[in-house]
């Protein structure tokens, strides 16, 4: 009886420490899956804040991009409008007219025509035939379907002029719309050339108005007034241009912007002061403050 008590001791004792390793064995493999787990959670917070790091850098780099455009375009306003190559001429003026095409495609395809043998009733077969039963019922229908049919008939041909009507009603608009457009830039050309001819002649409405419709071509930064006025003065061949300028303001403030990673901010890189009144100046010394132009 001592024996069978020990031996059953010794069962327990294993299974105590078998139970014990499973244990410490699935305690080890819990602690390896949470560091892999913190382990992956640390990369994508790294990468995430790269690339929030990256988007901050690029969205100043734009920034100052668009900082750089709008100075260039203070620089190039006398260039591009009045000295250089005009953003309109009489000749760009002109108007062609290009001939639009009529879409006949919704009017263009008549409808099939109605088909006796969609109408026609089955003949009688069989027995039936031989003995001649039921052809009174047969030629009974036959006379329903003739009706239908002539019906159908008549639909279609309703359907047919009312197509047909539509099509050349559409032609005869088309027809007189480009009539009426070729008309309008026929004038429009005519007029432009006797304001040629009057620009060429020196008349000071001519001239004025030409330049004006130069002026009101250019292209001029966001913010800049397209107000101007105009005075040819023939005895002289002076055109004096006022436009009005805007405030010194309308020079950007900043430099430029840069994204400082550490402190997780954008920074503005200040335009020193001196540098922005030498650009608000150099517009009024391009002519936009008033002056003469040959």
């Amino acid at each position: 009886m001592a024996q069978r008590g020990s031996g059953r001791g010794n069962d327990y004792q294993r299974q105590q420490q078998a139970l014990r390793r499973a244990q410490e064995q699935r305690a080890r493999q819990a602690e390896r899956e949470r560091k892999a787990a913190e382990t992956a959670s640390k990369r994508q917070e790294r990468e995430r804040k790269a690339a929030y790091q990256e988007q901050q850098t690029e969205q100043a780099r734009v920034r100052t991009i668009g900082v750089e455009h709008e100075v260039e375009q203070l620089g190039q306003l006398l260039r591009d409008a009045l000295v250089g190559d005009p953003p309109t001429t009489f000749e760009r003026r002109r108007r062609i007219h290009t001939p639009a095409k009529l879409d006949e495609r919704p009017w263009s395809r008549p409808e099939p025509s109605p088909r006796w043998e969609e109408f026609a009733p089955p003949e009688p077969g069989g027995l039936a035939a031989v003995l001649g039963l039921g052809r009174k019922r047969y030629e009974a229908e036959v006379a329903e379907a003739r009706v239908r049919f002539g019906e159908a008939q008549d639909r279609h041909k309703r359907a047919e002029e009312k197509r047909l009507a539509t099509l050349e009603r559409k032609r005869s608009e088309h027809r007189q719309a480009e009539a009426q457009a070729l008309d309008e830039v026929a004038t429009f050309n005519a007029k432009l050339d006797e304001e040629r001819e009057a620009y060429r002649a020196g008349e000071p409405a001519a001239v004025e108005a030409h330049l004006g419709a130069v002026l009101d071509a250019s292209v001029y930064p966001v913010g800049f007034p397209h107000e101007h006025r105009i005075a040819f003065r023939p005895a002289t061949g002076d055109v004096l241009v006022e436009i009005h300028l805007p405030h010194e303001a309308i020079v950007p403030a900043a430099r430029g912007y840069r994204y400082v990673k550490n402190r997780d901010e954008t920074t503005v890189l200040p335009r020193p002061e001196k540098e922005r009144k030498e650009i608000y100046a150099s517009v009024n010394r391009s002519g936009f403050g008033g002056g003469s132009m040959r």
